[in-house]
């Protein structure tokens, strides 16, 4: 993954992340509120990736390094996918911020493939 343009405390913080997450392979992962794609480029390297960001910023700034699908969207999106779709759902700080989490939560439950994980984690 190309770094440079990735302030080296930020690289740090989600390689440790990803080690913990090393368990992610051959896996269709959800990346909500995936910001710049940097996440959603390191795990598209092994898996079929679905990014979802909101911001027109972030997306002008995206990491296109890996074979990923980016959707411009919010939690309205998720309607329009399968019920248990994807095998992982990574939502990383994004809950701090979302006024609906009791219906973005009910939303991760029905398109998550049961016995499988939603990742959460906020710095």
């Amino acid at each position: 993954m190309d770094s440079a343009n990735i302030p080296v405390w930020e690289l740090l913080q989600k390689q440790m992340i990803w080690k913990q997450l090393s368990f992610i392979y051959n896996k269709k992962v959800l990346d909500f509120g995936s910001g710049k794609g940097i996440t959603a480029s390191y795990f598209a390297n092994d898996n079929e990736v679905i990014a979802i960001e909101p911001d027109d910023e972030m997306l002008l700034k995206r990491i296109t390094e890996n074979n990923y699908t980016q959707i411009h969207g919010d939690i309205r999106i998720l309607e329009e996918f399968e019920d248990e779709y994807f095998d992982v759902i990574l939502c990383h700080n994004v809950f701090e911020y979302a006024l609906e989490r009791e219906e973005i939560t009910k939303k991760f439950a029905r398109i998550l493939k049961k016995r499988w994980s939603i990742i959460f984690s906020e710095t």
